[in-house]
C-alpha cells in the first residue's frame, strides 16, 4: 500500500513538472488607437533550450482590422489572421516548433480603432 502511495505521489509531482513551463523570453506590447493605419513590428529572441513559442491577443476593435502575421526564425509565417471586432486570440502549445533565432510578430492596423495586449512568449518545459 505504501509503494503504491509513493509511486502515485512520483507520478504526480511528474505531471506537475512536465505540465509547467518556464517563461523564458517576452515581448509585451499594448496599444490604443484611432482611425489608424500602420504596421509595428515586434521580435522574441528564442534559444536552442527553447520548446514553445506562444502568442496572445486580447483585442477590443469598433471599426477597421488588425491582421497579425507571426513569422519564425527561418522566415516561416506560423500564423497570419485578420482580427475583427472583440475577443481573445491564443495560438502555441506545442503546435509550434520553437526554431532558435529571432521570432517575428506583425501588427498591421487597417482604419483600426479600438486596443490590444500582445504578448509574445518562448517557454521551456
Amino acid at each position: 500500500m505504501r509503494k503504491t502511495l509513493l509511486a502515485v505521489c512520483a507520478l504526480a509531482a511528474l505531471g506537475l513538472a512536465v505540465s509547467a513551463a518556464e517563461v523564458i523570453s517576452r515581448v509585451n506590447h499594448k496599444s490604443s488607437f484611432a482611425a489608424k493605419t500602420e504596421t509595428r513590428r515586434m521580435e522574441l529572441q528564442v534559444r536552442e533550450e527553447d520548446r514553445l513559442v506562444r502568442l496572445s491577443v486580447k483585442y477590443t476593435l469598433t471599426a477597421g482590422e488588425m491582421h497579425f502575421k507571426l513569422r519564425d526564425a527561418r522566415g516561416k509565417v506560423r500564423q497570419d489572421a485578420v482580427l475583427t471586432g472583440s475577443g481573445n486570440y491564443k495560438l502555441g502549445t506545442g503546435e509550434l516548433e520553437a526554431i532558435p533565432g529571432v521570432w517575428t510578430v506583425e501588427v498591421s492596423l487597417r482604419d483600426a480603432t479600438g486596443n490590444y495586449e500582445m504578448a509574445l512568449t518562448a517557454e521551456r518545459p
